[in-house]
């Protein structure tokens, strides 16, 4: 682990930045001396950037074959044979995060005669643009807390979660996604699937951000459709109107528009973003109405869950302070998104030893970006 620590060194001489102050103002100064074009239009990441972007540099286009559209966010939106035609000499930002997208995006501004630069070194190179609550302070936490982060590798039970750990923090003092696709397990598994966090017949699930029901779908291919209970919490309108329209009719699928938090309260919600949706933690509701309602499970639960799976945009550690005893009490199988907060692989996994020590931990990654890290939790009596 000694190159993470010779990194962290790296990124707090820089003045919190994998990037050196020649290289991101370099960066700065091409992008705003030449015609600039986004590769991808599909994520909220890419949807927020162009909005910044077009207001500070000549973006000519959105590339994106996928749509049919003339415009996205009042940019014109471009074919691959368009960029093609226009794209020599530019600088193309790939905005795509699946591997396949960016090594599509690599080879089409190779032909293209263009400069390709990455998200995350453009957005760093950007004074005052503001990222999202997952990437906002990634390297720069990472760097001053490397110690605390490093720590854990000891509390893993095998070697794949000892390597994952070191390819997510060499990752993120680098920017170099090839880390990330190193230890990428692939979606299938994600949340349940793996050895260690099998789901067996007769499982009362309780799904904490439930999104469209990806999870759902997944319980239900894991038991071959034999389970006992499956309690969903989604506080997004559009998202739990499609768990409505999927699941209403199945009696063994709760379905409940609620966020969950450690205490019954009304939060500031931002919504319909997709799987991004999030409650903003503290902060009261606005005069437009954007607000959920938020529980705890320790004052809701009724029935006994044997597998608890926590994936809500940050919050994750207020759930599991609000569900204390029902952890003490039931000891389920603990699957939690472990990627919204820097510190969450540390804090998480601290939070469940307070609350029930013996916990065996594992830690997986499952996508080609920053996102989608999993730490697995097995209660000591399973």
């Amino acid at each position: 682990m000694q190159h993470i620590r010779q990194l962290a060194e790296r990124v707090c001489a820089q003045d919190f930045s994998p990037l050196s102050c020649e290289r991101r103002a370099a960066l700065l100064s091409r992008l705003e001396s030449k015609p600039v074009f986004l590769l991808g239009s599909t994520t909220v990441y890419a949807r927020n950037f162009l909005a910044a972007a077009k207001e500070r540099f000549d973006v000519r286009g959105v590339v994106d074959d996928g749509r049919n559209c003339h415009e996205i966010g009042g940019v014109p939106r471009l074919s691959s044979s368009d960029f093609l035609r226009l794209g020599k000499g530019s600088i193309a930002v790939c905005l795509a995060f699946s591997a396949s997208g960016k090594n599509y995006f690599e080879s089409l501004a190779s032909a293209a005669g263009a400069e390709l630069l990455h998200y995350m070194e453009v957005a760093d190179s950007i004074p005052g643009f503001n990222q999202d609550h997952i990437l906002q302070g990634l390297a720069v936490e990472t760097a001053s807390q490397v110690e605390r982060l490093l720590s854990i590798a000891t509390r893993f039970e095998d070697a794949m979660s000892i390597q994952t750990l070191a390819c997510i923090l060499t990752a993120r003092l680098t920017y170099r996604r090839e880390w990330l696709e190193s230890v990428n397990v692939g979606p299938e598994t994600m949340y349940f699937g793996l050895d260690f966090m099998p789901l067996n017949t007769g499982e009362t699930v309780i799904d904490c951000g439930a999104f469209d029901g990806d999870t759902v779908e997944k319980i239900r291919d894991a038991t071959a459709d034999n389970f006992q209970g499956i309690i969903a919490f989604e506080p997004d309108p559009e998202n739990f109107s499609a768990l409505q329209r999927k699941y209403s009719h199945d009696n063994r699928i709760r379905l409940h528009r609620l966020g969950i938090s450690n205490r019954s309260a009304a939060l500031c919600f931002a919504a319909a973003q997709g799987s991004f949706s999030h409650a903003q933690m503290g902060t009261a509701p606005d005069s437009r109405g954007n607000s959920i309602n938020v529980i705890a499970l320790d004052s809701f639960l009724q029935q006994s869950p044997s597998t608890v799976k926590i994936d809500i945009e940050g919050a994750e550690l207020e759930a599991l302070e609000g569900a204390r005893e029902t952890i003490r009490r039931h000891r389920p199988k603990l699957t939690i998104a472990a990627y919204h907060r820097p510190l969450h692989l540390a804090e998480i996994m601290d939070a469940i030893d307070q609350i029930v020590p013996g916990y065996s931990f594992y830690l997986r990654h499952h996508g080609d970006f920053f996102l989608e890290t999993v730490l697995y939790a097995v209660p000591p009596s399973y």
